[in-house]
Protein backbone atom coordinates (compact mmCIF):
# COMPACT_ATOMS: atom_id res chain seq x y z
CA UNK A 1 0.00 0.00 0.00
CA UNK A 2 1.49 3.31 -0.67
CA UNK A 3 1.65 6.07 1.54
CA UNK A 4 0.54 9.54 0.77
CA UNK A 5 0.48 12.94 2.26
CA UNK A 6 -0.48 16.39 1.61
CA UNK A 7 -2.60 19.35 2.33
CA UNK A 8 -5.84 19.81 2.47
CA UNK A 9 -7.17 23.94 2.18
CA UNK A 10 -10.25 23.74 4.70
CA UNK A 11 -12.52 26.31 3.12
CA UNK A 12 -15.56 27.99 3.31
CA UNK A 13 -17.55 31.14 4.40
CA UNK A 14 -18.19 32.40 7.72
CA UNK A 15 -20.01 29.80 10.23
CA UNK A 16 -19.66 26.53 8.18
CA UNK A 17 -18.37 24.65 10.85
CA UNK A 18 -14.64 24.52 9.56
CA UNK A 19 -12.53 24.24 13.02
CA UNK A 20 -15.03 22.32 14.22
CA UNK A 21 -14.70 20.12 10.97
CA UNK A 22 -10.50 20.25 11.97
CA UNK A 23 -10.59 19.46 15.43
CA UNK A 24 -12.90 16.51 14.93
CA UNK A 25 -10.83 15.32 12.40
CA UNK A 26 -7.15 15.36 14.51
CA UNK A 27 -8.86 14.88 17.90
CA UNK A 28 -7.86 17.84 19.39
CA UNK A 29 -8.91 21.39 20.04
CA UNK A 30 -6.53 23.34 17.89
CA UNK A 31 -8.81 26.20 16.39
CA UNK A 32 -11.29 27.86 18.34
CA UNK A 33 -14.82 27.56 17.86
CA UNK A 34 -17.61 30.32 19.23
CA UNK A 35 -21.00 30.55 17.51
CA UNK A 36 -19.80 33.90 16.08
CA UNK A 37 -18.90 34.33 12.67
CA UNK A 38 -15.01 35.08 11.60
CA UNK A 39 -13.83 33.46 15.19
CA UNK A 40 -11.21 32.51 13.03
CA UNK A 41 -8.50 34.68 12.05
CA UNK A 42 -5.31 32.87 10.62
CA UNK A 43 -4.40 29.93 8.70
CA UNK A 44 -3.94 26.84 11.11
CA UNK A 45 -2.16 23.70 10.35
CA UNK A 46 -3.68 20.33 11.65
CA UNK A 47 -2.23 17.03 10.70
CA UNK A 48 -4.21 14.00 10.28
CA UNK A 49 -1.94 10.50 10.89
CA UNK A 50 -3.06 7.55 9.69
CA UNK A 51 -2.52 4.27 10.43
CA UNK A 52 -0.66 2.93 6.95
CA UNK A 53 1.66 6.42 7.60
CA UNK A 54 -0.22 8.50 5.24
CA UNK A 55 -0.70 11.95 6.37
CA UNK A 56 -3.53 14.61 5.33
CA UNK A 57 -2.60 18.37 6.52
CA UNK A 58 -5.71 20.32 6.91
CA UNK A 59 -5.29 24.04 6.90
CA UNK A 60 -8.07 25.88 8.55
CA UNK A 61 -8.93 29.54 7.28
CA UNK A 62 -10.53 32.47 8.09
CA UNK A 63 -14.33 32.26 6.55
CA UNK A 64 -14.30 34.21 2.87
CA UNK A 65 -16.77 37.20 3.10
CA UNK A 66 -17.37 40.35 1.32
CA UNK A 67 -16.14 42.65 4.22
CA UNK A 68 -12.74 44.03 3.02
CA UNK A 69 -12.59 47.24 4.12
CA UNK A 70 -10.49 46.64 7.14
CA UNK A 71 -6.47 45.39 6.15
CA UNK A 72 -7.71 42.76 9.14
CA UNK A 73 -10.47 41.91 6.96
CA UNK A 74 -7.91 41.91 3.74
CA UNK A 75 -5.30 39.89 5.55
CA UNK A 76 -8.18 36.82 5.80
CA UNK A 77 -9.71 36.85 3.04
CA UNK A 78 -6.19 36.88 1.61
CA UNK A 79 -4.83 33.87 4.40
CA UNK A 80 -8.09 31.79 3.01
CA UNK A 81 -7.29 32.61 -0.98
CA UNK A 82 -3.55 31.35 -0.54
CA UNK A 83 -4.02 28.36 0.75
CA UNK A 84 -6.20 27.12 -1.92
CA UNK A 85 -3.23 27.57 -4.34
CA UNK A 86 -0.75 26.15 -1.85
CA UNK A 87 -2.83 23.26 -1.09
CA UNK A 88 -3.10 19.72 -3.34
CA UNK A 89 -6.92 19.48 -3.02
CA UNK A 90 -9.44 22.40 -1.95
CA UNK A 91 -12.18 21.07 0.80
CA UNK A 92 -14.57 23.44 0.54
CA UNK A 93 -17.25 22.68 3.38
CA UNK A 94 -21.19 23.92 3.27
CA UNK A 95 -24.20 24.06 5.51
CA UNK A 96 -26.79 21.61 4.60
CA UNK A 97 -29.50 23.52 6.31
CA UNK A 98 -28.15 26.72 4.67
CA UNK A 99 -27.08 27.17 1.17
CA UNK A 100 -26.84 30.35 -0.59
CA UNK A 101 -25.01 32.68 -2.77
CA UNK A 102 -21.66 33.33 0.10
CA UNK A 103 -20.65 29.19 -1.06
CA UNK A 104 -21.05 29.95 -4.55
CA UNK A 105 -18.95 32.77 -4.68
CA UNK A 106 -16.99 30.35 -2.71
CA UNK A 107 -17.06 27.65 -4.79
CA UNK A 108 -16.10 29.15 -7.37
CA UNK A 109 -12.73 30.68 -6.09
CA UNK A 110 -11.55 26.93 -5.36
CA UNK A 111 -12.43 26.19 -8.65
CA UNK A 112 -10.19 29.02 -9.80
CA UNK A 113 -7.59 27.90 -8.37
CA UNK A 114 -7.32 24.73 -10.26
CA UNK A 115 -6.84 22.10 -7.72
CA UNK A 116 -9.21 19.39 -6.97
CA UNK A 117 -12.49 20.29 -5.20
CA UNK A 118 -14.26 18.23 -2.74
CA UNK A 119 -17.26 19.75 -0.96
CA UNK A 120 -18.11 19.16 2.77
CA UNK A 121 -21.57 18.93 3.26
CA UNK A 122 -21.85 19.92 7.05
CA UNK A 123 -24.43 19.55 9.82
CA UNK A 124 -26.08 17.21 8.26
CA UNK A 125 -28.05 16.78 11.86
CA UNK A 126 -29.99 19.72 11.57
CA UNK A 127 -31.44 18.96 8.01
CA UNK A 128 -35.44 17.74 8.85
CA UNK A 129 -36.81 15.54 7.79
CA UNK A 130 -33.93 13.31 6.93
CA UNK A 131 -34.93 12.87 2.97
CA UNK A 132 -34.79 16.95 2.67
CA UNK A 133 -31.00 16.02 2.66
CA UNK A 134 -31.22 14.45 -0.67
CA UNK A 135 -32.57 17.47 -3.25
CA UNK A 136 -29.45 19.11 -1.24
CA UNK A 137 -27.00 16.84 -2.25
CA UNK A 138 -28.61 16.62 -6.36
CA UNK A 139 -28.48 20.43 -6.64
CA UNK A 140 -25.19 20.43 -5.18
CA UNK A 141 -24.23 17.76 -7.85
CA UNK A 142 -25.93 19.53 -10.49
CA UNK A 143 -24.64 22.79 -10.14
CA UNK A 144 -20.85 21.59 -9.67
CA UNK A 145 -20.32 18.75 -11.70
CA UNK A 146 -16.19 19.49 -11.24
CA UNK A 147 -16.59 18.15 -7.92
CA UNK A 148 -13.97 15.76 -7.02
CA UNK A 149 -16.71 14.02 -4.43
CA UNK A 150 -19.18 15.48 -2.51
CA UNK A 151 -19.40 14.46 0.65
CA UNK A 152 -22.95 14.52 3.96
CA UNK A 153 -21.54 14.94 7.46
CA UNK A 154 -21.78 16.48 10.60
CA UNK A 155 -18.57 17.74 12.37
CA UNK A 156 -20.17 18.01 15.71
CA UNK A 157 -21.14 14.30 15.80
CA UNK A 158 -18.09 13.33 14.10
CA UNK A 159 -20.29 11.52 11.15
CA UNK A 160 -18.91 10.09 8.29
CA UNK A 161 -15.47 11.62 8.36
CA UNK A 162 -14.16 8.11 7.59
CA UNK A 163 -16.17 8.58 4.35
CA UNK A 164 -14.56 12.14 3.52
CA UNK A 165 -10.71 11.73 4.19
CA UNK A 166 -11.33 8.07 1.89
CA UNK A 167 -12.79 10.75 -0.58
CA UNK A 168 -9.54 13.08 -0.15
CA UNK A 169 -6.51 11.09 0.52
CA UNK A 170 -5.88 9.23 -3.06
CA UNK A 171 -5.78 13.20 -4.30
CA UNK A 172 -2.72 14.23 -2.48
CA UNK A 173 0.50 12.80 -4.01
CA UNK A 174 1.92 9.45 -2.85
CA UNK A 175 5.46 9.95 -0.68
CA UNK A 176 7.46 10.35 2.36
CA UNK A 177 6.08 11.69 5.33
CA UNK A 178 5.50 15.57 5.57
CA UNK A 179 5.61 15.96 9.57
CA UNK A 180 7.23 13.67 12.57
CA UNK A 181 4.72 11.61 14.08
CA UNK A 182 3.91 13.21 16.94
CA UNK A 183 3.43 16.43 15.24
CA UNK A 184 -0.56 17.83 14.78
CA UNK A 185 -0.27 21.55 14.59
CA UNK A 186 2.71 23.83 13.49
CA UNK A 187 1.21 26.54 16.03
CA UNK A 188 3.13 26.95 18.98
CA UNK A 189 2.37 27.04 22.76
CA UNK A 190 1.54 31.17 23.12
CA UNK A 191 -0.68 30.91 20.17
CA UNK A 192 -3.06 28.45 21.12
CA UNK A 193 -2.91 29.86 24.69
CA UNK A 194 -3.60 33.12 23.38
CA UNK A 195 -6.50 31.86 21.16
CA UNK A 196 -8.26 30.27 24.28
CA UNK A 197 -7.99 33.39 25.85
CA UNK A 198 -9.67 34.76 22.85
CA UNK A 199 -12.29 32.33 22.52
CA UNK A 200 -13.94 32.63 25.69
CA UNK A 201 -13.91 36.46 25.14
CA UNK A 202 -15.57 36.36 21.99
CA UNK A 203 -18.04 34.16 23.90
CA UNK A 204 -18.72 36.67 26.71
CA UNK A 205 -18.96 40.14 24.35
CA UNK A 206 -21.23 41.76 22.58
CA UNK A 207 -21.82 41.14 18.96
CA UNK A 208 -19.51 43.72 17.09
CA UNK A 209 -16.93 44.52 20.24
CA UNK A 210 -15.21 41.21 19.41
CA UNK A 211 -13.71 41.75 16.39
CA UNK A 212 -11.78 44.79 18.00
CA UNK A 213 -9.92 42.35 20.46
CA UNK A 214 -6.80 40.66 19.93
CA UNK A 215 -4.85 38.57 22.64
CA UNK A 216 -1.04 38.47 22.97
CA UNK A 217 0.75 36.16 25.80
CA UNK A 218 3.66 38.08 27.39
CA UNK A 219 4.50 35.35 29.95
CA UNK A 220 4.32 31.79 29.32
CA UNK A 221 6.54 29.21 32.03
CA UNK A 222 6.14 26.62 34.66
CA UNK A 223 7.53 27.75 37.57
CA UNK A 224 9.81 26.00 40.89
CA UNK A 225 6.03 23.62 41.57
CA UNK A 226 5.39 23.17 38.31
CA UNK A 227 2.73 25.33 37.73
CA UNK A 228 2.12 27.39 34.92
CA UNK A 229 2.81 31.12 34.67
CA UNK A 230 0.18 32.90 32.07
CA UNK A 231 0.66 36.31 31.86
CA UNK A 232 -2.10 37.65 28.65
CA UNK A 233 -2.57 40.95 27.10
CA UNK A 234 -6.33 41.82 25.82
CA UNK A 235 -5.95 44.68 22.91
CA UNK A 236 -8.75 46.85 22.57
CA UNK A 237 -9.10 49.39 19.20
CA UNK A 238 -10.58 52.30 21.41
CA UNK A 239 -10.74 53.60 25.05
CA UNK A 240 -14.54 52.94 25.81
CA UNK A 241 -14.03 49.27 25.21
CA UNK A 242 -11.64 48.97 27.67
CA UNK A 243 -14.61 49.28 30.59
CA UNK A 244 -16.91 46.80 27.96
CA UNK A 245 -13.82 44.09 28.26
CA UNK A 246 -13.50 44.58 32.43
CA UNK A 247 -17.46 45.00 32.85
CA UNK A 248 -18.38 46.03 35.89
CA UNK A 249 -16.63 45.68 39.05
CA UNK A 250 -14.20 43.49 37.10
CA UNK A 251 -17.08 40.79 36.26
CA UNK A 252 -16.32 40.42 32.74
CA UNK A 253 -12.92 40.08 32.98
CA UNK A 254 -13.49 38.00 36.05
CA UNK A 255 -15.25 35.25 34.39
CA UNK A 256 -13.11 35.10 30.70
CA UNK A 257 -10.24 34.45 32.88
CA UNK A 258 -12.03 31.56 34.69
CA UNK A 259 -13.15 30.23 31.96
CA UNK A 260 -9.92 30.50 29.75
CA UNK A 261 -7.85 29.03 33.14
CA UNK A 262 -10.19 25.37 32.75
CA UNK A 263 -9.42 25.57 29.19
CA UNK A 264 -5.97 25.62 29.66
CA UNK A 265 -5.48 23.80 32.25
CA UNK A 266 -6.67 20.85 29.54
CA UNK A 267 -4.33 22.09 26.78
CA UNK A 268 -0.96 22.86 29.32
CA UNK A 269 -1.91 19.61 31.44
CA UNK A 270 -1.47 21.24 34.71
CA UNK A 271 -1.97 23.70 37.00
CA UNK A 272 -2.64 27.42 35.73
CA UNK A 273 -2.27 31.01 36.98
CA UNK A 274 -3.52 33.19 34.47
CA UNK A 275 -3.32 37.20 34.98
CA UNK A 276 -5.10 39.05 32.42
CA UNK A 277 -5.37 43.01 31.69
CA UNK A 278 -6.67 45.36 28.99
CA UNK A 279 -4.67 47.51 27.09
CA UNK A 280 -6.23 50.16 23.95
CA UNK A 281 -4.09 50.34 20.34
CA UNK A 282 -6.03 52.20 18.88
CA UNK A 283 -8.15 51.50 15.74
CA UNK A 284 -5.32 48.15 15.50
CA UNK A 285 -7.19 46.06 12.87
CA UNK A 286 -7.00 49.33 10.37
CA UNK A 287 -3.19 49.16 11.22
CA UNK A 288 -0.64 47.53 9.04
CA UNK A 289 2.31 47.86 11.62
CA UNK A 290 -0.27 47.00 14.74
CA UNK A 291 -1.34 44.22 12.82
CA UNK A 292 2.26 42.79 12.42
CA UNK A 293 3.14 43.32 16.07
CA UNK A 294 0.08 41.39 17.26
CA UNK A 295 0.82 38.58 15.12
CA UNK A 296 -1.05 39.07 12.04
CA UNK A 297 1.25 39.39 9.79
CA UNK A 298 -1.00 37.67 7.04
CA UNK A 299 1.62 34.38 6.56
CA UNK A 300 -0.21 32.69 8.99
Amino acid sequence: MSVRGGFIALVGRPNVGKSTLLNALIGSRLSIVTPKPHTTRQRILGVLHLEDGSQLAFVDTPGLHERRGRPLNRLMNDAARQAMFDADVVLVLVDASRLGDEDDTVLEAAFDSGRPVVIGVNKTDRVRPRDALLPVLAALGERWPRAAAIVPLSARRRDNLERLVDALLPMVPEGPPLFPPDMITDRDLAYRVAEQVREKLMVQLRDELPYGVAVTVERLARDEQGRWQVAAAIWVEQARHKGMVIGRGGQLLKTVGTQARQGLVELLGGPVHLELWVQERRDWSRDQRALRELGYSGEG
